[in-house]
């Protein structure tokens, strides 16, 4: 029984370390390496992708995500910085402040 112990610990913990690290991508690395750039600027951003897959809006200037979701193909995607405001399909989903001039892209990823 001791020596089941002293292997599962080390192996628990080796687990939950690299859980916790696939967790915690944030900013580009976050973004899936087939995604593509669909739209860009740092005022009013629009997007409706036409199949299922996933968004992100990303902030280029300070590599941090803003916002993620899975949508639907005609979800219409709408992101305004001047009012820190994202919404899908009219409906407010996000109001994270956003920094004044701050370059956006939308990525879109089907897989």
């Amino acid at each position: 029984m001791l020596r089941l112990r002293q292997f599962a610990v080390p192996v628990v913990g080796l687990a939950m370390t690299v859980f916790a690290a696939g967790c915690g991508m944030t900013g580009r690395t976050a973004i899936p390496a087939g995604a593509q750039s669909v739209a860009s600027g740092n005022r009013e951003l629009m997007y409706t992708p036409d199949r299922r897959g996933t968004i992100y809006v990303y902030d280029t200037d300070h590599d941090k995500m803003v916002y993620s979701t899975p949508v639907q193909s005609g979800d219409r995607l709408q992101v305004n910085a001047a009012d820190n405001r994202i919404t899908l399909n009219g409906r407010t989903v996000s109001e994270t402040k956003i920094s004044d001039g701050t370059n956006l892209k939308v990525f879109f990823d089907n897989h």
